[in-house]
């Protein structure tokens, strides 16, 4: 009997995980609030007697550790909210698990936002990263977020937020007197208005320290403006993110007299932006390094500008892919970037410190899907390795041993490539589907057992990540060169098998191997309700 016969496979590992983190284990300073069933009469002390607003809760409840469990439903005026509903220092507004979240709905009022963190002048208060917004979708307003730190400390976490069809922001963040450190991770930022002066986030820091900005697997999608704008004394640091399809610039960033900005990017990519950054400094201090980033499907290169000799502004590209329509620089650009290692369309870069040019091998680039094929010279080719445990923007590991030469290096760029590829969405009756990429139509022997991913064991053709006890074959077929050859089976419905872990692992003909085999990746996958 065949394996997929029988088994019902789930959803990505992340899933499980993030759902294990949202779950909502009691603990005292438990509050609910529920827009269908709840109450802003009732006591907000569990799910039975919960609130009807946020609103009510955020008023209600003292600072301090305070966590406020939304119930799925629609929070907005014509419930009772008053925007901007405004949190306290160490509230925690989390949407309760589920298929559907909570949606906080502005009305598209003009002038609307639906969250504020507040330190006045004269009145500081200290928000730490206990205080968060988590799991929620914010809509229809013309700002989604805004913090404003005129005094004291105001650095909220986000945590898997949705922020769509917003006018202006989706987070404006301002420091004049105050510092900010917000932590955004797991969200996704989009708009469809197509306003010039919109941007997903806006960092303004009038004065030293300013603010410090930490951005971890988000996406910026769709936008009619740019997607980050960081100005004045801002320290910024996005890893694991996309920045794509804004009409202006991915990234802009500006520092004026005796300011100091300072960006920092890892593992993003940044596609289908009319730039993919614009750096300006005037009399001020822009430093910015982009190190296994990739870039392309923007129909302009660069704008990287020191206004005034007292100035300075220092950009790097290390093990970067950098695809752009014509020269990597646009005219107006008076400074030239450091390069390390990196693959540039703009062939006038070859040979500069280990960088490349030629055929980059990429699924789209024109469409901006810069994911890399077999044979690309990126793969394996980074100036250093990753550090150990590194993931690259789509969440998978690092050094992966694309080029099957039996030894694991980085790849250039944000997008690691893997000769096995699984894509599955978990869901009964939906296809699992194994890709095989290598030299054209050489042979791949994919194993599998019913186990997790097991401790590495040495071959003479790499590194074997399956139980060598238990492994038998699952499909004997051949590799794609262009195109990865696919292996499709149906997802049956068996719920005595959630729960259980498979694994993949395959054995490949490989010139570049000097035995001319070796094993790719292996991937796993878990059975889920």
């Amino acid at each position: 009997m065949r394996f997929l016969d029988t088994v019902k496979l789930a959803p990505r590992l992340p899933v499980l995980l993030a759902t294990m983190l949202l779950a909502p284990d009691a603990f005292a300073g438990d509050w609910y609030v529920d827009a269908v069933h709840g109450s802003d009469s009732n006591s907000g002390a569990s799910p039975q007697a919960a609130w009807r607003t946020i609103t009510h809760a955020v008023t209600h409840l003292q600072a301090g550790s305070e966590r406020i469990l939304v119930a799925a439903g629609t929070y907005d005026v014509a419930l009772g909210e008053v925007f901007p509903i405004e949190p306290k220092p160490g509230h925690q507004i989390i949407g309760m698990p589920g298929e559907a979240r909570p949606v906080i709905h502005g009305d598209s009022v003009v002038n609307s936002r639906l969250f504020r963190f507040v330190s006045a002048a004269g009145a500081p208060q200290f928000f730490g990263p206990d205080t968060r917004l988590e799991n929620l979708i914010l809509r229809r307003a013309d700002w989604g977020i805004e913090i404003r730190a005129l005094s004291g400390d105001v650095s909220p976490t986000f945590v898997n937020l949705e922020l769509a069809r917003l006018t202006w922001f989706g987070m404006t963040v301002f420091a004049q007197g105050g510092t900010s450190s917000p932590t955004l991770e797991r969200s996704r930022l989009g708009t469809t208005v197509p306003t010039g002066s919109c941007g997903l986030i806006d960092c303004r820091g009038m004065s030293s320290p300013g603010i410090l900005l930490r951005v971890r697997d988000c996406q910026f999608v769709d936008n009619g403006g740019w997607a980050i704008g960081l100005r004045q004394n801002v320290d910024a640091r996005f890893e694991r993110c996309q920045i794509d399809s804004q009409v202006f610039a991915g990234i802009y960033a500006s520092a004026g007299l005796n300011e100091s900005l300072r960006l920092e990017c890892i593992d993003t990519v940044i596609t289908n932006n009319m730039l993919p950054f614009d750096l300006q400094s005037d009399r001020g201090s822009v430093y910015a390094t982009f190190t296994r980033c990739s870039m392309g499907g923007s129909p302009s290169g660069v704008i990287a500008h020191n206004a005034h000799p007292s100035g300075s502004l220092y950009y790097s590209l290390d093990s970067c892919l950098v695809l752009t329509n014509g020269p990597l620089l646009v005219a107006g650009s008076n400074t030239q970037p450091a390069l390390s290692r990196s693959f540039l369309s703009d062939a006038s870069y070859a040979g500069i410190n280990g960088c490349i040019s030629g055929d980059a091998r990429v699924h789209d680039e024109i469409g901006g899907d810069l994911r890399l094929r077999y044979g690309s010279p990126c793969i394996d080719a980074a100036g250093t390795d990753a550090p150990a445990g590194a993931r690259d923007a789509e969440g998978n590991l690092r050094d992966v041993d694309g080029d099957l030469d039996r030894v694991a290096h980085t790849d250039i760029g944000a997008l690691e490539f893997r000769p096995l590829e699984l894509e599955s969405t978990g869901e009964r009756g939906t296809p699992l589907q194994l890709r095989s990429w290598g030299a054209p139509g050489a042979l791949s022997t994919i194993y599998w057992t019913r186990r997790p991913l097991a401790e590495p064991t040495s071959t003479p053709f790499g590194l074997f990540l399956l139980d060598p006890d238990l492994a038998r074959v699952f499909k004997v077929t051949s590799t794609g060169y262009d195109t990865p050859t696919l292996l499709q089976r149906l997802i049956p419905n068996d719920p005595a098998l959630i729960g259980q872990s498979f694994s993949f692992q395959a054995l490949v003909d490989s010139p570049a191997s000097p035995i001319q085999k070796a094993f790719t990746n292996a991937v796993e996958v878990t059975v889920l309700p």
